[in-house]
């Protein structure tokens, strides 16, 4: 027996190629509505020549399954840029098709979205031509687009930002400006990588080949402070949204919103708290090798490379307290 809807209320009767709504007026009176059924693709990826099914067969391959959780949900992003132009035949790609897609996507999501997925889309094409799919990859060495450098915060900006920013927010900002950690390592500390005095951090590394790095980070007195009120909240993870472990975009798209609300330099990201991170550390003396040692940089060149302004400060005010001592605040030599 059918039921009659509640007043306001709609039901369907699929069937035939007519989509039926009916829906309860307020007078009792029962309308219904007819709809032509909107057919999907017979066949959208079963096409065994397109590169919907060669990405559909990558993700079932080994190589895609031993690769990190982390990894994995980076190229699936990618992935799904590269299904726009799922239907073309892979033997019937050309270098234009690619690069088509690589503008697409950078206007879109900006050019750092859109050379990553260029790295994706040449790995799965050249995974392709290892099992005959295509003779030759079409994406091997597609041109970059350039990227600006991050910026780093200030140390106005990150006390304006903790002043001002939604309590959730101004957390991830403190805890990556004391502990200069990348996005991805910050929402994945728990609280039991903490012991008190110190952050454990297994940092995850994204180039290929590249091994995971165990850092300890002792705590600064201020960071600690506002940790042991923190843990009350009785979360699992130290960084969280609404009782919520924080997706990595969404922090950073909402970290962009409160940049922009609170008049901030537009640009100025998580990546800039890792530079600010650096650089405070080099303006108080550190060697590359101790800041290193605190944000984890594999290589002292990219060290150099975040603290050479804060670097230049230093020597700069080394330079000048050499030149009073030696002669005096009236130009004269002391001997």
């Amino acid at each position: 027996m059918t039921q009659t809807p509640s007043s306001g209320k709609k039901w369907n009767e699929r069937g035939g190629d007519v989509r039926i709504v009916r829906k309860k007026l307020a007078d009792g009176t029962v309308k219904e509505y007819r709809y032509p059924r909107k057919r999907s693709d017979p066949n959208p990826v079963l096409d065994q020549k397109s590169l919907h099914a060669l990405l559909s067969a990558y993700r079932k391959s080994s190589e895609f399954s031993h690769l990190k959780e982390r990894t994995q949900n980076n190229y699936l992003t990618s992935i799904r840029k590269i299904e726009t132009i799922g239907r073309i035949p892979v033997e019937g790609l050309r270098r234009r098709h690619i690069l088509e897609l690589r503008d697409t996507v950078a206007r879109e999501t900006g050019n750092g979205s859109a050379n990553n997925m260029i790295v994706v889309l040449s790995s799965i094409l050249g995974w392709g031509v290892d099992r005959d799919w295509l003779p030759f990859n079409v994406a091997y060495r597609v041109k970059k687009l350039p990227i600006g450098s991050y910026i780093a915060w200030s140390e106005s900006q990150v006390e304006t930002a903790l002043t001002c920013f939604s309590e959730p927010l101004r957390r991830a900002v403190l805890l990556a400006a004391y502990t200069g950690q990348r996005r991805g390592d910050l929402i994945k500390m728990r609280w039991d990588h903490w012991s008190g005095r110190q952050l454990y951090v297994n940092q995850e590394k994204k180039r290929a080949g590249a091994k995971d790095i165990e850092v300890y980070i002792p705590i600064h007195p201020r960071l600690a402070a506002e940790m042991l009120e923190w843990k009350k909240d009785g979360c699992d993870y130290i960084l969280e949204n609404c009782g919520e472990k924080w997706v990595g975009v969404n922090l950073s798209k909402r970290i962009a919103l409160q940049v922009r609300k609170f008049g901030l330099p537009a640009g100025l990201n998580m990546h800039g708290l890792r530079k600010y991170a650096a650089a405070m550390l080099a303006e108080a003396g550190c060697t590359s090798h101790q800041i290193a040692s605190i944000t984890g940089h594999s290589t002292l060149e990219m060290v150099e490379h975040y603290t050479k302004s804060a670097r230049q400060k230093v020597l700069a005010r080394e330079a000048m307290d050499k030149l009073q001592d030696n002669f005096g605040n009236h130009g004269k030599t002391t001997n």
